[in-house]
């Protein structure tokens, strides 16, 4: 039922109920409160709205999202959607290095340009045994490539991670992803 017909409804049954002996006061303030609730609703309609709008975490109609969550130990691939385009993410593997950890990342890059200046935000960290992320162990850097992402073709990346351990690392997420440039081969 529309919210004009709710307060259509509502309007009609109080004013049913008032007879003639009714005080004057009681039926203004039942239609002040009509009147209330009826901006009220309007309002959550409108917040509603714009909370579908700004909702960025929603995968896209076809699976992809502007966040890639990798897991370690999983073979899965993840899709990063960009400005571009849509590339591919996967994890390699994780290796200690030192007090901290070596991490391979491979980027696909299903477009038809080569991709230079890639940056993304990692957050990266340790989850629990129900999967959930154990927030003392959660941290997030920039990560800058200096290699040129190929079209139609997977490049591999090292990321040294200094402070964390290799056993501390269970998941990878990838977001906010900027590419400076895209190259695009001449029509002959």
């Amino acid at each position: 039922m529309t919210k004009t017909a709710c307060v259509a409804l509502l309007t009609i049954a109080v004013l049913a109920g008032c007879g003639k002996d009714a005080p004057q006061n009681a039926q203004a303030q039942l239609t002040t409160k009509i009147n209330e609730l009826s901006t009220r609703l309007d309002q959550a309609e409108q917040e509603i709205i714009a909370l579908k709008e700004t909702d960025t975490t929603a995968p896209a109609a076809n699976g992809s999202q502007n966040i890639a969550a990798l897991l370690a130990g999983s073979q899965e691939q993840a899709m990063l959607e960009t400005k571009h385009g849509i590339l591919t993410l996967r994890l390699l593997s994780i290796k200690a290095a030192g007090n901290g950890s070596k991490v391979q990342l491979q980027i696909g890059n299903p477009l038809a340009g080569v991709i230079s200046g890639f940056k993304f935000q990692l957050e990266y960290g340790k989850l629990d045994e129900n999967g959930a992320i154990v927030e003392d162990f959660k941290k997030t850097r920039e990560v800058s490539l200096s290699k040129k992402l190929n079209a139609g073709s997977w490049t591999t990346i090292t990321i040294n991670i200094d402070d964390t351990s290799s056993s501390e690392l269970s998941y990878f997420f990838v977001t906010q992803p900027v590419i400076a440039s895209m190259e695009l081969r001449e029509a002959k």
